[in-house]
């Protein structure tokens, strides 16, 4: 059959079922007068010619059952009978469908919340360009026992010199500063910064431009500001860049402004936060500084194809070149560690994110044993409905596929409420943890967060509508027939108890490591810090 003619069909029997239908049994008569005719020219009685052109055809009803099965559409048309008788049979049972659908919910809530914040803050990539590119390169003084500190300097240009395998090294230390004029003088979080900080980093600005290299080491005269600060303090007038804003330090031209998503994202030993309000590049030259003052956070990028082990084999070597030409690097027994930026700066959240989501997925395996105990339980109800189904003809793969339909469609309904529960949860999630976690803001239900919900939906209706279908599809229809289902019924009994078990076992899990938790916590407020801190304050100027 041509392409056209099959996709004609296909369309037709999908949206005009009945006249499908229609000239189906036109054609099924048609062909039943003419077998009729054929017994009645060999001597056959009209009612005789009837009965024998019927067992010739196998039965109308079965031959056409035989033809709907046949078309394109069949499984199309029998999942959405399944869909409508289940949503009748939800429908009827109120109560029932409102609790499986209140358990699911919190428990695919959950999961999709933590899901969206484990996939933003550990899976996917750093907002840069080429981001796995990206390393943070510590300083390892081994004499005074400093496994992650800042740089110098001098340290960050002979790294520049005398590398091969980075494309790039740029550094960042953050003071404060001051801005006058345009309203009330205001303290802001200041970054300076090397002139290709921010080509190093990937990211490029909304308006203007970046630093250029003339504009380090010679007084601060540019600066690049953030967008919150843009549109609080100069109403995000467009006409910023070029302009010139008044400091504490002096009159600075604004070179641009950042993305509005713009954020540093270091370590949190790092001391780099990622709420900094504008830039300027180092007023001074930083590789005319002492050897042995330490205090820039320095990041590299690798040349593409090169791997991270081999660049730090090469870190290694410019580490001990330095240790021989410099006493001050000797003294200090200078080593550089290169370690991957974004690995490192979720490395402290990651153990507990992992946790956490491991925790609330016990929580959903427990809501789904909850709803298949309240499966089972009306699979004992439903005994002979599906004894009557069996015994009219239906398989026993056909009342599974039933049975899994309706599990399905409460697990996406569940689904469906679990994303609102989701979504409150998430907008809570800024105000309990606003600085433990790396990019929180930027955690959403996205399209990743919305395929993971659904690959759980379906897991879930697998998991808690698996064991009710196969039991209630396997009843023995003699002893269904004669109201001795109970012999059925005790397989069902053991299958729940063996699910309330298995609930209690996985609540006793939550519970234990809640309480070692809890009990780490309070050990922790009651160490003792060595000195009295009741009514002791600490503040900044």
């Amino acid at each position: 059959m041509p392409v056209f003619s099959r996709i004609s069909s296909f369309v037709s029997h999908l949206f005009h079922r009945r006249a499908a239908d229609q000239r189906l049994d036109e054609e099924v008569d048609s062909y039943l007068r003419m077998l009729i005719d054929d017994k009645i020219a060999a001597g056959s009685s009209a009612e005789e010619a009837r009965r024998l052109a019927l067992l010739e055809m196998e039965g109308l009803t079965q031959v056409k059952e035989k033809t709907r099965e046949a078309r394109s559409t069949a499984l199309i048309h029998s999942l959405l009978q399944d869909l409508r008788y289940g949503s009748r049979f939800l429908l009827r049972r109120k109560s029932f469908t409102l609790f499986a659908l209140l358990t699911l919910a919190i428990g695919i809530g959950i999961n999709t919340a933590i899901f969206s914040v484990v996939n933003v803050v550990l899976l996917e990539p750093l907002p840069y360009a080429e981001s796995n590119r990206l390393a943070i390169i510590w300083s390892v003084f081994k004499s005074a026992g400093l496994s992650r500190a800042p740089a110098s300097g001098h340290a960050l240009a002979e790294m520049r010199t005398r590398s091969r395998l980075f494309q790039d090294f740029g550094g960042i230390w953050v003071g404060s500063g001051s801005l006058l004029g345009e309203g009330e003088p205001e303290q802001i979080r200041l970054g300076e910064v090397t002139w290709n900080f921010f080509s190093v980093l990937g990211a490029r600005p909304a308006m203007g431009r970046l630093f250029l290299p003339q504009e380090e080491g010679h007084g601060a005269a540019t600066v690049i500001l953030s967008d919150g600060l843009w549109r609080r303090r100069y109403g995000a007038d467009p006409r910023i860049v070029g302009s010139t804003i008044r400091t504490a330090g002096g009159t600075l031209t604004v070179a641009g402004v950042m993305p509005p998503d713009f954020e540093l994202i270091f370590p949190p030993d790092a001391s780099v936060p990622a709420n900094i309000q504008a830039w300027i590049p180092f007023p001074f030259p930083i590789e005319k500084g002492p050897r042995d003052l330490n205090f820039i956070r320095v990041i590299g990028r690798v040349r593409p194809n090169v791997p991270l082990p081999q660049a730090q084999a090469e870190l290694d070597n410019i580490a001990g070149q330095l240790r021989s030409e410099f006493h001050e690097y000797s003294e200090q027994d200078l080593n550089l560690q290169a370690l991957p930026l974004h690995g490192d700066a979720v490395n402290e959240v990651r153990p507990a994110l992992l946790a956490l989501f491991g925790g609330v997925g016990l929580v959903l395996l427990i809501a789904c044993a909850n709803v298949a105990n309240l499966l089972l339980a009306r699979a004992c109800e439903r005994t002979r409905e599906m004894t009557m189904r069996r015994a009219l003809g239906a398989s026993r793969l056909r009342i599974v596929r039933q049975l899994l339909t309706e599990s399905f469609l409460l697990s996406f309904l569940g689904g469906a409420a679990g994303l609102g529960v989701a979504r409150l949860l998430l907008k809570s999630l800024p105000a309990l943890w606003p600085n433990a976690l790396p990019r929180i803001n930027a955690v959403a239900l996205d399209l990743p967060t919305l395929l993971f919900t659904s690959a759980l939906c379906l897991l879930t209706g697998l998991i808690f509508g698996l064991a009710p279908a196969v039991g209630s599809s396997s009843v023995h229809l003699l002893d269904a027939l004669k109201d001795s289902a109970r012999i059925a019924g005790s397989a069902r009994i053991k299958l729940r108890r063996l699910l309330i078990l298995g609930e209690v076992a996985l609540a006793f899990m939550l519970l234990i490591g809640a309480g070692l938790m809890i009990r780490t916590f309070v050990g922790l407020l009651k160490v003792d810090p060595g000195f009295d801190s009741a009514n002791v304050l600490t503040f900044a100027v």
